[in-house]
C-alpha cells in the first residue's frame, strides 16, 4: 500500500470552498491551468538516490525525516491545490537541503534561487555556518543535475534584499524581478542568519512574495543555541495576527481539543486576523504556522491553513499491521499546541528523537521510498 497516494485519494469528496482570502492577491497563479505531469522533473535516478545516498555526502545539518514531510507537501501543492512557482532557500551552506528542494521542481519554467553569504564571512554576524559557493555549485552539478545557469544566486546578506532594512537597489531589484517575478514563491526554506533581525526580515520578505498556498519552512525554531530565531518569528507573528478573543469559539475548541476540521480552522483564521486599523503598520503579509516538526516551523497563507491542517491530520497516525492498531506520530491540541495564535501539529509529546526515528524507519520510510520509485521510475531495493 502506498501511503500518500492513499492519502490524496481521501480528498476526492471534500468540499474545499474557501470563503475568505488574503487582502490582496499580489500574483496571478503562475500557469494556473498547467496540467502537472505525474512524474517528477528528475533524471538519472537522482531523487531516490539523493534521499538514500547523495544527501549523506553533503556537509550540513538536517534531520532525515524532513525529506518525507516536504515530499508530502510538494505533492499536495502540485496535484491537489495546483500551486506552482519559485523554489529556493535563504541560507544554503553547501546545499544539503537546497538540492533536495530543487529536485521537486516539475517545470523548467519554475525559478530556482539560493541566497547565502558564502565566503563573505564578515557578513555572518552570528557565525551560523560557513558556506562555500564553489562547493555549492559542485553539489548542484553532482547531486541535483543542475548547472550554474539553472539557479539564480545572490552571494551576500539576505538583509540586502528587504527594502525595509536596505538601500541596496541592485539586490532589492534582483529579488523582486529575478526571483519573485510574476510567479510568486511556492516553497522556500529560511535558514540564514539566526539573529532576531535577520529571521524577522527573511520571513517578512518571503511573506510578501508568497503564492496563496505556498509554504515557508523556518529552521532552528526550537534550537536552544539560536534563540534569536524564535524572537524574530515571534515578532513577525505578533505583527500579523491577533489573540483569539472569541470565547464561544474557544469553548468549542476546548470541548474537543484534539479534533480538527476545515470549518473550525477557517473560524480560527478569521478570529485571529488583524483588522486593517490594528496592523501596527506592518509591512509584512500574514503567514500562518501549521506544523512544528524536526526543528522546522512550516507556515502558509491564511486561506490555505485549513487544508494544510487537514493534510497533516491524514499522516498523523501510523497503522501497525501486526497489532492492527494505530500509533500516534503527530499530535494536535487546539488550545495547548499554538504558535502565532493558531493551533499547529507537533511531534508526539513525550516521544524522544530515537523513538520517532524508529517509528519512521519501521512504518513510514519503506512505503515512502517505494512511492518515489513508482513515480520516478527508479529502482528501489529494500
Amino acid at each position: 500500500m502506498i501511503l500518500s497516494i492513499v492519502l490524496f485519494n481521501s480528498y476526492k469528496n471534500n468540499n474545499w470552498n474557501l470563503d475568505f482570502s488574503k487582502d490582496e492577491n499580489k500574483f496571478e497563479l503562475f500557469e494556473a491551468k498547467l496540467k502537472v505531469e505525474s512524474s517528477l522533473n528528475v533524471t538519472h535516478g537522482s531523487h531516490l538516490r539523493y534521499i538514500t545516498e547523495f544527501s549523506k555526502k553533503i556537509d550540513g545539518w538536517l534531520e532525515h525525516e524532513i525529506f518525507y514531510i516536504v515530499w508530502i507537501i510538494h505533492r499536495f501543492q502540485y496535484e491537489k491545490i495546483h500551486v506552482i512557482g519559485v523554489i529556493g532557500e535563504i541560507g544554503v551552506h553547501h546545499g544539503k537541503f537546497t538540492c533536495y528542494l530543487f529536485l521537486l521542481r516539475r517545470s523548467k519554467k519554475q525559478i530556482l534561487f539560493a541566497v547565502d553569504v558564502f565566503e563573505q564571512q564578515y557578513l555572518n554576524k552570528d557565525k551560523s555556518g560557513r558556506g562555500s559557493l564553489t562547493v555549492f555549485r559542485g553539489n548542484l552539478r553532482d547531486y541535483a543535475n543542475l548547472h550554474e545557469k539553472d539557479v539564480t544566486i545572490y552571494a551576500g546578506s539576505s538583509l540586502d534584499l528587504n527594502p525595509k532594512f536596505s538601500n541596496n537597489n541592485v539586490a532589492i531589484s534582483w529579488w523582486k524581478n529575478e526571483v519573485v517575478g510574476h510567479q510568486g514563491l511556492q516553497l522556500v526554506s529560511v535558514d540564514g542568519g539566526h539573529t532576531a533581525l535577520l529571521t524577522y526580515s527573511d520571513v517578512c520578505l518571503v511573506s510578501n512574495g508568497m503564492l496563496d498556498g505556498g509554504v515557508v519552512l523556518v529552521d532552528d525554531i526550537v534550537h536552544p543555541g539560536w534563540m534569536g530565531v524564535r524572537d524574530g518569528v515571534g515578532r513577525f507573528l505578533d505583527e500579523t495576527s491577533q489573540l483569539l478573543t472569541d470565547h464561544m469559539l474557544e469553548n468549542q475548541l476546548a470541548y474537543l481539543p484534539n479534533q480538527t476540521s476545515i470549518q473550525l480552522s477557517k473560524r480560527i483564521i478569521e478570529a485571529t486576523t488583524r483588522k486593517h486599523e490594528n496592523r501596527k503598520n506592518s509591512q509584512c503579509s500574514r503567514l500562518v504556522p501549521f506544523l512544528l516538526y524536526a526543528n522546522k516551523l512550516f507556515l502558509t497563507t491564511p486561506n490555505f491553513y485549513p487544508l494544510y491542517i487537514d493534510l497533516i491530520a491524514n499522516i498523523s497516525l501510523i497503522h501497525d499491521e501486526i497489532t492492527n492498531s494505530k500509533i500516534r506520530y503527530l499530535a494536535y491540541n487546539s488550545l495547548r499546541y499554538t504558535i502565532g495564535n493558531v493551533p499547529v501539529w507537533i511531534e508526539q509529546e513525550g516521544m524522544n528523537t530515537t523513538a520517532r526515528n524508529d517509528l519512521f524507519k519501521r512504518y513510514i520510510e519503506p512505503n515512502w521510498l517505494r512511492e518515489i520509485a513508482f513515480i520516478t521510475k527508479e529502482t528501489y531495493k529494500v
